[in-house]
């Protein structure tokens, strides 16, 4: 297909932090591309198997699936590439795994490739090529599930099924290049694989040591001389004691709802020998060093996982579920813009810049740079938390609202309209006392009544003109003798 179609050799730059390779069939019979080396077998049966290898790789490929990948431009003399956000560049990438949800799903499955054995396969499908882009079959493979026969590729799609590949649709292996050979594939687990297997060894002497105290726990001391009655079931076994115990001891461990498992079990013995009944119970001293030394290689693990401690430990301290899953402007920097680099290397070099010179498009940008994938990792960035010096700042007039609400985490469309504006401010003023019914009034849009009632020639009634009392009473007014004068807005006695 054309927008698949490989550089010539001469035009291919070699990437220095991150590798991809359209692979050939007449390159793949080097052995190299397809299969697992030894440390990688090792690395994806702890990745089933270790608990927190599995949390660590599955939390990063979660945090990924948050990264934003989009064309930019690399504009001679500028720092960081600059995003498009029109044009064909644009529109390929906006294309590209069927659009921003397949971008997120593309980067969580190419992520755990590049954490365990540090090779993966991105295989774009379509039957037609007239269909766009948009409708292309994606998918993110194993090295366990791509190879070649004959001359042709093919794909694992059950434990013993394989699919041939259209020979116009060519792999793309996404890897991290071995400092040394960098025809091979590399992953922090590679050095993590001596850890990992120091943890199943302690994990193994744990649950060995819970199964044999499961087994045996302790030792019930019965004095010999001792006699006492033993139901018919049990007189024929060799020691009809220990068979009762051991079968009523059973039973109520299979059923402990019942009664019997809640009370002792009754036993008539011989009364000056009954303290002389012992339990005895070995203690085993590894077990506190054994758990100790298990939390050092979960650290261990951790740095070399280049990841912090907490994300293998699962001691993130007291944030919360939903703000898990961001990470620190440090981590965002040695862990995710590494492999976001990684990702968006292979995404330029094996599909981005082919594509263009397949459609007949130029690789360069409008500003004469380098057009590329790049990334946006803005929103794994746990972002400081200015709320409360925001407001401070407000109340000193010395920020505006419009950025204390940023601060705060909202944005324009949360600011108050005129109308909301002033009811606010009524309500503010509502306590004090010389506002008090004006704000009331502006608020409810009827006169309040403290003291006092309103007027009837407010509401257009007639009436005749009432006695005024010398002084005002507390509590509501009187009615027998008519309505009293509509007060003035102001305080009492003015």
């Amino acid at each position: 297909m054309p927008d698949s179609l490989r550089l010539p050799a001469r035009m291919r730059p070699r990437a220095l932090t991150a590798a991809s390779a359209a692979v050939t069939p007449q390159t793949w019979r080097s052995g190299q591309f397809f299969g697992n080396r030894p440390w990688q077998e090792e690395a994806w049966g702890f990745r089933d198997s270790l608990g927190e290898f599995s949390q660590a790789v599955d939390w990063k490929a979660r945090a990924m699936s948050r990264i934003r990948l989009g064309a930019a431009e690399i504009v001679p003399g500028g720092d960081e590439p600059e995003m498009l956000t029109e044009g064909p560049a644009a529109q390929l990438m906006e294309d590209f795994c069927g659009g921003p949800p397949g971008h997120s799903a593309f980067l969580s499955a190419i992520s755990p490739q590049l954490d365990v054995p540090g090779e993966g396969w991105l295989i774009a499908e379509r039957d037609d090529p007239r269909l766009p882009l948009s409708a292309v079959e994606w998918g993110v493979y194993s090295s366990d599930c791509v190879t070649a026969l004959g001359g042709n590729f093919r794909i694992r799609i059950g434990e013993s099924i394989w699919r041939d590949l259209a020979p116009e649709n060519l792999p793309i292996r996404i890897y991290n290049p071995h400092p040394r050979w960098p025809w091979l594939a590399t992953s922090t687990a590679q050095a993590a694989v001596p850890i990992m297997r120091r943890i199943f060894l302690i994990d193994s002497r744990i649950v060995a040591m819970m199964v044999s105290r499961l087994a045996m726990n302790g030792l019930l001391l019965i004095p010999q001389e001792g006699t006492f009655d033993v139901p018919e079931q049990y007189r024929q076994a060799p020691d009809p004691f220990v068979a009762q115990l051991i079968d009523t001891a059973s039973k109520n461990i299979a059923n402990p709802g019942q009664a019997s498992a809640g009370i002792p079990i009754p036993i008539k013995f011989t009364s000056d020998l009954i303290d002389k009944w012992k339990i005895l119970k070995v203690d085993d001293p590894l077990d506190e060093w054994l758990l100790k030394e298990r939390t050092d290689e979960l650290g261990r693990l951790g740095d070399a996982l280049a990841i912090s401690r907490e994300r293998v430990t699962g001691g993130m301290g007291e944030q919360n579920h939903w703000g898990a899953w961001q990470a620190s402007e440090e981590e965002v920097r040695l862990t995710f813009s590494t492999g976001a680099e990684t990702v968006c290397g292979a995404v330029t070099k094996g599909y981005l810049q082919p594509a263009l010179i397949g459609s007949g498009l130029s690789p360069v940008g409008p500003r004469g740079g380098k057009i590329i994938c790049w990334y946006d990792i803005s929103e794994l960035t746990a972002r400081p938390d200015k709320t409360e010096p925001a407001m401070k700042l407000y109340d000193r007039m010395e920020i505006s609202p419009t950025a204390l609400r940023r601060e705060a985490g909202f944005d324009e469309s949360d600011a108050p309209t005129p109308d909301e504006l002033a009811d606010m401010t009524w309500k503010k003023v509502a306590g004090t006392t010389e506002l008090a019914p004006t704000a009331v009034t502006e608020l409810s849009g009827q006169t309040p009544a403290v003291g006092v009632a309103p007027s009837p020639a407010a509401s257009g009634e007639v009436a005749p003109s009432p006695e005024v009392p010398a002084t005002p009473t507390v509590g509501p007014p009187s009615t027998s003798a008519g309505p009293p004068p509509r007060p003035a807005v102001g305080p009492p006695g003015t």
